[in-house]
């Protein structure tokens, strides 16, 4: 039983989200409608709604992968079969402990079959060293965000090549 204000034939009320623990198709029906002020009630047939409960977007670790590359270049963060990703537009929220800065978010990248992939400027590693990336959020705005992710991979910036100090031979043969 739920009581329902309306005004001008126009009314709401919140499901309890302990009713709807599963995604998919909730079918509600409504069986009765009562007037609380005069207590007249019509028992109502086939009067129905549909409720689709959508799960939040997701990507295991398994679903990210970053190869190692060279100090002073952009990285690419790529995203794989992470079929828990549906055809869209996403940005995401990540953190790298000793990057600068060491949190952020993407533009906007655009998942395909569950492949991405965005960049990850060369400015945010001030060394050549190993570093980790985690996606710590998921940004849709066609179905259900997820600010809990928590999908990690790990890589390393290799150091440039320094030829300070390098004797160059040449022989004539």
């Amino acid at each position: 039983s739920v009581v329902i204000t309306s005004i001008a034939g126009v009314g709401n009320f919140v499901v309890p989200g302990t009713l709807l623990p599963n995604a998919g198709l909730t079918v509600i029906t409504f069986t009765s409608i009562q007037n609380v002020v005069t207590s007249c009630t019509s028992i109502l047939t086939n009067v129905t709604a549909n409720i689709q409960i959508n799960t939040p977007v997701d990507i295991d670790s398994s679903n990210i992968s970053v190869a190692n590359f060279c100090f002073g270049t952009d990285a690419t963060v790529l995203i794989t079969n992470a079929t828990s990703l549906p055809d869209g537009i996403y940005q995401f929220n990540y953190s790298i402990q000793t990057g600068t800065p060491s949190t952020g978010t993407t533009t906007d990248v655009t998942i395909t079959s569950g492949n991405g992939q965005f960049t990850l400027p060369s400015s945010i590693f001030a060394t050549a060293n190993n570093y980790d990336i985690t996606i710590t959020g998921i940004q849709t705005a066609t179905g259900c965000s997820n600010t809990n992710e928590n999908a990690t991979t790990s890589f390393i910036v290799l150091p440039t090549l320094s030829t300070t100090g390098a004797i160059l031979t040449v022989q004539d043969t």
